[in-house]
C-alpha cells in the first residue's frame, strides 16, 4: 500500500485534516477535507479510528480523530492553499518523511491494521 502525506505551508508533513463545519460528524469532516486538499474521494475502512492530542506552539490543545481511508485510480491535485506538497509513498519513504512522532507511531498502526484485516489486495 502507499500512503497519502501532506505538507502544510509551515513545512510539517502529516496527514490530511481539518475542523468540523455545520454539524458535521467526524467522518463526514475526514472525507471532506481529504477531498478538499487531495481532490481524491476516499472511502473509510471500518473498525479503524485513533484520536490524538497534542499542545501547538502557542499552547493550544488540539485534539484529532483519525480513520483510515483507501481511494482507487483517482488522480491527487492540491487544491488548498495551506497545503505545500502531497505526497504518495510506500510505508518506509513516508514513515521518513512524517514530521511527529505521534504520526509516525499512527502510521505504523495503520499498516499493521492493513497487514491483518489484509487489506492490501
Amino acid at each position: 500500500p502507499y500512503f497519502v502525506l501532506v505538507q502544510e505551508s509551515d513545512g510539517h508533513i502529516g496527514f490530511p485534516k481539518g475542523h468540523i463545519e455545520n454539524n458535521e460528524s467526524e467522518l463526514e469532516t475526514t472525507l471532506r477535507e481529504i477531498k478538499e486538499e487531495t481532490s481524491v474521494n476516499a472511502s473509510i475502512v471500518p473498525g479503524f479510528y485513533k484520536k490524538v492530542q497534542y499542545e501547538k506552539d502557542d499552547n493550544v490543545m488540539k485534539h484529532v480523530s483519525y480513520y483510515l481511508a483507501y481511494y482507487n485510480q483517482q488522480e491527487i491535485v492540491k487544491h488548498q492553499n495551506e497545503i505545500a506538497q502531497i505526497y504518495v509513498l510506500p510505508f518506509e519513504e513516508a514513515l521518513d518523511k512524517l514530521t511527529y512522532a505521534n504520526s509516525k507511531e499512527l502510521l505504523k498502526q495503520a499498516k499493521q491494521e492493513i497487514k491483518e484485516e489484509n487489506l492490501s489486495n
